[in-house]
């Protein structure tokens, strides 16, 4: 068992997250259950199973995972492993591409065991709370909690508390009337993030920026953007396959179809491993306007992957609507985009949020 942990924690050292996960199994497969103190030993284990998980296999594996630590934590009573499960989950999973009750209710849960314990924890945690309000349609609510969390972080002046809810900050007041703001905190995220080693979050840091250039159009700057995203994600042994998203679309933007193709099926082969939705649906998204520059676009196809999209994203749903709707009118069923336009027009609108995917 301890020699296995060991394993695994010296394959994490060396970025090798699939052989750590490996070896985080078979030290729980040497555990014996039963014992207050095997299990606390367990949940341990099981939340850095997980991380590697997260990291190097799958998203829907890590979740498994993550679960089993949230059950264990909950039976021993213990809510300082309860606060560490609910911010593993919340680290990696969100309600951004599609609601997710059980997160927002873990979360809330985890923030009333701890009290007023571990004040860094619970801003943090309050912060992934705000956001849960804030892509389940409570947008004002998500708001001011969330500047109630930055501000309990600063106060606490804790680094990796300030981090996270600025973090959540910057994703939720995201929308199209604020760019140069949003490319001032980026950039102040990323190197926050940076000099205290949480390359993760640099990294997402560094993909809002280059999300910011890409609206200002200063197609230099992307380039450097998209090599400082490459060099950081081979220091910190990511392979999701945003590095391929962002050289996709560089490519796409310079005319270099060829390329855009390879990096986009490159793309999708990360995401298809990690079965992570979001990047899927960026991977079909980069492949239909590669299809539609060179005029070999499948209608069929892209009907039925925006009517896709509608169901498994209530976020993305009003984007792949409108899509529907500029399909129909282009291709002559004028009945059919008139439906969609009156399923977005309901409330002058406002299912279309002017958030991130607004833009």
């Amino acid at each position: 068992n301890e020699f296995a942990r060991r394993g695994a924690q010296r394959a994490r050292d060396q970025l090798a997250f699939a052989e750590a996960s490996r070896l985080y199994a078979m030290a729980l497969g040497a555990m014996t259950a039963g014992r207050r103190s095997d299990e606390i030993a367990r949940c341990d284990l099981l939340l850095e199973m997980g991380e590697s998980q997260a990291l190097g296999r799958s998203l829907d594996e890590a979740r498994g995972t993550f679960e089993q630590a949230v059950q264990i934590a909950r039976k021993l009573g213990r809510s300082d492993l309860l606060s560490r499960a609910a911010l593993a989950v919340s680290t990696w999973f969100s309600s951004f591409f599609a609601p997710d009750a059980s997160l927002k209710a873990l979360i809330a849960e985890a923030i009333t065991a701890l009290g007023q314990n571990d004040i860094p924890i619970r801003a943090t945690l309050t912060a992934r709370l705000a956001s849960e309000y804030h892509w389940n349609g409570e947008q004002e609510r998500g708001r001011a909690l969330c500047e109630e969390a930055v501000a309990v972080a600063r106060r606490a002046d804790d680094q990796r508390a300030v981090l996270a809810t600025l973090w959540v900050q910057n994703e939720i007041n995201w929308g199209p009337a604020n760019l140069e703001a949003r490319l001032a905190s980026s950039t102040a995220i990323a190197s926050l993030a940076e000099s205290i080693g949480d390359y993760q979050r640099a990294l997402r840091a560094h993909e809002m920026r280059f999300t910011a250039l890409l609206e200002m159009g200063d197609i230099p700057t992307l380039d450097e953007e998209v090599q400082a995203y490459t060099t950081l994600a081979e220091k910190s042994g990511e392979q999701f396959g945003i590095v391929q998203r962002l050289h996709a679309a560089l490519a796409f933007l310079k005319g270099d179809f060829n390329e855009a193709v390879r990096q986009t099926q490159e793309l999708l082969r990360h995401a298809q491993r990690r079965q992570d939705p979001a990047l899927l649906v960026c991977a079909a998204v980069l492949m239909e306007y590669v299809s539609t520059e060179r005029a070999q676009i499948d209608l069929v196809e892209l009907e039925s992957r925006r009517k896709a999209v509608v169901q498994q994203s209530s976020t993305m749903a009003p984007v792949a609507r409108a899509g529907l709707a500029v399909f129909y009118a282009s291709t002559g069923q004028p009945a059919e985009a008139r439906a969609e336009l009156e399923s977005l027009a309901g409330n002058d609108f406002a299912s279309i949020r002017r958030d991130w995917n607004w833009i």
